[in-house]
């Protein structure tokens, strides 16, 4: 009995050792990354400061630190993105355009109107309108400060307006995804923006969902990544600093952008919302891609693989 409680005491001794040490090398690795950090083991809790490089900056939402986190119950992992996922990002943007430019009937802007990354399609067909109509232009200048010919700068601008944050609704199937997701998995809100546009959407999150972005064991907690416009997200997925978060589970990431999924994580979810555009379109068969065209079918996929992990199943066996 005596070498039983020994040996546990130096296997406790052990493992405690090990994760003081991989706290120590979280932290060169956030300092490499460009994050100022300190760690406090006694008050068991990290802070990570404002990121100085360009690559991408990461929210100091996850207050508890590897200590904590590597002694509790290793959930999979779900990458989760937002503009088109989460929020309905591209219609709120056309009502705003709509109003502004005054469009209507034929002219009106619509999602399938939305065929490029960089709202080109969008763009010639405001312009289009606004050259044939010299009042207009001058209307829509007084009024909202735009001048002809518009460029995407205005398009990104309206992101960071209350008048879109007060407009945004959710996407059908949202509630039942995401209540599953929260209860099934660790969930990371992977996001791109302006300082400005991640602060509204930190800010909508907690107020539209209820999500909690400090407490690690509160009901619906999950973290959040903001990454700034000149960041790409594969780069951040496949970096040390997030292999070491999601090292020996299951990952699953959910994106509207086909080229945002070439990185590590064993299962990418393409949400096409029943759209065809350049940034969604299958460049090539790859078995760890599903599609999907709404939310519900991806709460089934994610639904499945909280049960059952693809890494030792194959997708070859399901259906």
């Amino acid at each position: 009995m005596k070498e039983e409680q020994t040996q546990q005491r130096e296997d406790t001794s052990s493992h405690v050792h090990s994760i003081l040490e991989d706290i120590e090398a979280e932290k060169q690795l956030l300092s490499t990354l460009g994050f100022n950090v300190e760690i406090d083991i006694n008050n068991d809790s990290e802070k990570i400061g404002e990121q100085t490089s360009d690559s991408f900056t990461e929210s100091s939402t996850e207050t508890q630190s590897p200590l904590l986190s590597q002694l509790r119950t290793q959930k999979p992992v779900l990458f989760i993105d937002l503009d088109d996922v989460l929020l309905t990002t591209n219609e709120t943007l056309l009502t705003l355009l709509n109003t502004h430019f005054e469009l209507y009937g034929e002219d009106l802007l619509i999602l399938e109107d939305v065929k490029e990354w960089n709202y080109f399609s969008i763009l010639e067909k405001i312009n289009n309108i606004l050259k044939e109509d010299e009042e207009l232009q001058e209307r829509v200048y007084l009024k909202y400060g735009a001048t002809y010919p518009i460029g995407k700068e205005y398009i990104i601008k309206l992101l960071d307006t209350s008048d879109f944050w007060v407009r945004l609704s959710l996407p059908n199937g949202l509630e039942e995804m995401l209540d599953l997701a929260l209860e099934k998995y660790e969930v990371m809100i992977l996001t791109q923006g302006s300082f400005n546009n991640l602060t509204e959407k930190f800010r909508f999150l907690q107020e539209k969902y209820g999500l909690n972005f400090f407490e690690k064991e509160a009901e619906r907690y999950c973290q959040f990544i903001g990454l700034n416009s000149k960041a790409n997200k594969n780069d951040y997925l496949v970096s040390e600093l997030c292999q070491a978060k999601v090292k020996n589970r299951l990952t699953i990431q959910v994106d509207d952008n086909y080229d945002n999924l070439n990185n590590l994580c064993d299962l990418k979810i393409l949400l096409k919302n029943g759209r065809e555009t350049d940034y969604n379109k299958i460049k090539e068969y790859r078995e760890e891609v599903y599609v999907c065209n709404n939310l519900r079918e991806v709460k089934d996929i994610i639904d499945f693989y909280s049960k059952f992990d693809y890494r030792d199943i194959g997708k070859d066996n399901i259906f």
